[in-house]
Parts: C-alpha cells; structure tokens; sequence
C-alpha cells in the first residue's frame, strides 16, 4: 500500500518526544516488555523493527506505506504487523501496525486504533471495572471532565459492592467513546473571545487562572 496525501506522521511519533497530544505509557507485546507512545495526532500504528525481531512477529513486506511530513518531507515503512497482541494494564489489546524504525519509543498507537476499546464487554464484577478504569487512566489526560464522567463507575469501588445502574451504563459508553474519538486541537481565534484554563496546581508561587 502507498499513501502519499496529506501528512499522517508527526516528529513526537518518530523521536518518541512527549508532546500536548501524547503520553507514554508501558505494555508487553509476547514476553517483550515495550515503551509505547500513545499519540492522537496520527493516523496509523507504528511498531519498531526490533520489536517485530524481539516478538517473531510475521512481518508483511508487500504492505507498505509512504508518509510525509509537514514539511513535504516523506518516508517509507519497512512493511506492516497484523493482529498485533499487546498487554496494556492488565488488558490485552489488538492492534495493525505498519514496521517504521522509532526513536526512544518501541510502539507509536493512535488509541482509535484499539479494538479492543470499541469491544469491551460490560464489567460484570468489580476486578473487570477495576481494569477498565485502569486503561482509561491512562487517557484521561486526553478526556475533558474525565473525574465527572467516570464517578459512577467508581462509586462501586468505593462501596465494595458491584451494581450496574443506568447511569453506570450511561458513564461507560461515553468513556469509550471519549477514548476512541480524541479531542481536535485547533489554534484560537484572536478576533474572538476565548477562555484559557490552566492548571497549575504543581507550582507553589501561582494559581489557576481564566483569560
């Protein structure tokens, strides 16, 4: 496959660089244990060549795709990596990948690309809502009100005791879809009026604040 259109490859997914819309995260792919940078501003999954080497994945030579940069410059991948099993908190997910040698990361993932999410069965006990919210911690930097959404699902937790009511229901399909349908960033429009929110709870000498 060749795919020379708009640019699908950001500089974060090639250095592993940690940026406003990634976040690293660890997970096991075989007995291999990988550094995976979760990235929602790429189309395709990516996976390192010595992770296909170190997992005897079955690579596809004849699957390969050419990306551009946003500076027009392109690269090709080595091939691609189907129905790829990655361990994630205690969650086994599947995934596609095309083979791109990676910097400082083993694993580039868009988490729309994560079946497994899309998938997920409704926890029945309270160890399988206990994994659920475990993946979602890890992309709730990405979710807006996240705390506010999940309260009904951690409620349970709380009591110790397992019931699923509506609004249980209700809050874990729109975490689902909060997951696989990552937030747009988009620069402001300073004709307009916007509100900036900051968190700045870390630092000691300052405070939130709107503009």
């Amino acid at each position: 496959m060749e795919d020379v259109g708009k640019p699908e490859i950001s500089l974060n997914a090639i250095t592993g660089a940690v940026g406003p819309k990634t976040m690293r995260v660890k997970g096991r792919i075989g007995m291999h244990w990988v550094v995976i940078l979760i990235d929602t501003s790429i189309i395709h999954n990516f996976i390192d060549p010595s992770v296909v080497d170190k997992a005897q994945l079955r690579l596809n030579v004849n699957d390969k795709v050419r990306m551009k940069f946003a500076n027009g410059e392109q690269i090709k991948s080595e091939g691609s990596c189907t129905a790829v099993s990655m361990l994630i908190q205690g969650t086994m997910f599947t995934m596609d990948a095309f083979v791109l040698v990676l910097a400082n990361c083993d694993v580039v993932l868009n988490p729309t690309k994560l079946q497994a999410m899309n998938d997920w069965p409704v926890p029945t006990f309270i160890k399988s809502l206990r994994d659920f919210l475990g993946v979602i911690g890890y992309y709730k930097k990405f979710i807006k009100g996240c705390g506010d959404t999940a309260a009904p699902l951690t409620a349970p937790l709380k009591k110790n005791s397992f019931e699923w009511l509506t609004e249980t229901q209700e809050a874990f399909e729109k975490l689902k879809v909060a997951v696989t349908q990552p937030p747009v960033l988009a620069l402001p429009d300073f004709s307009k009026i916007f509100v900036i929110e900051c968190d700045a709870f870390k630092y000691r000498d300052y405070g939130c604040f709107d503009a």
